[in-house]
């Protein structure tokens, strides 16, 4: 298991921003995405990046994991 970061630059800024995954009639993209998503905690406005679920789960992970 790798501990997740602790530390984000923005943490309530979502890396996707927009229409995130959504295209245009013409094939052109509407939404913009962050330059390192490691970066941020949210991928969008409601979910979590892979490092932002790393980062709860390094903080929740024993008690989730325990019977």
């Amino acid at each position: 298991m790798h501990a997740g970061s602790k530390r984000f630059k923005n943490p309530l800024e979502p890396c996707c921003q927009g229409a995130c995954a959504r295209v245009d009639p013409k094939g052109a993209k509407m939404y913009t995405l962050c330059d390192d998503p490691k970066s941020s905690f949210f991928w969008d406005i409601t979910h979590p990046t892979q490092e932002g679920w790393r980062s709860v789960y390094s903080v929740l992970g024993n008690p989730l994991t325990e019977p």
